[in-house]
């Protein structure tokens, strides 16, 4: 898989999880899919602001600059959300609307990212997307470990 190939994996496992989410009626069990988001997007989000986007910022010009900029501030406002959720048990009466503020967050992410960044990163990057994708790899990796 190539570094863009990783993302869009990455995004469909998170999706997949936001659904068992909405699907699940058991507090604990809900309580661990939205734990093993919170990891998957925590991940996600360090590889993507250590390799991919410094990448992309590197070869790119000022629209992608600035698409990586919109990223990072987005990944900024998840990550907030992903602190309030941390603290907080699935019990709580708004853990689910933490929760569902998060997903949207990340939803609305992910096609921004997909349709505006990943396209410009194509064409910025197509001769080292199988090196930027072999350091995403060994970071995530690093990071999974870690979690």
């Amino acid at each position: 898989m190539n570094a863009i190939e990783l993302i869009l994996d990455d995004h469909r496992r998170v999706k997949s999880l936001f659904r068992e989410f909405e699907r699940c009626q058991d507090p604990v069990e809900k309580q661990q899919i939205a734990e093993d988001a919170i990891v998957e997007l925590r991940v996600h989000s360090q590889v993507e602001e250590q390799v991919f986007y410094p990448a992309v910022r590197e070869r790119g010009d000022d629209r992608a600059s600035n698409l990586v900029s919109e990223s990072e501030e987005e990944h900024h406002r998840a990550d907030a959300l992903m602190e309030q959720i941390k603290g907080k048990s699935a019990a709580d009466p708004d853990y689910d609307t933490l929760f569902t503020q998060l997903v949207q967050e990340i939803e609305h992410h992910i096609i921004e990212e997909e349709t505006q960044m990943l396209p410009e990163a194509q064409r910025i990057l197509s001769g080292d997307l199988d090196r930027i994708a072999g350091r995403m790899k060994q970071l995530k990796s690093q990071l999974a470990e870690a979690a």
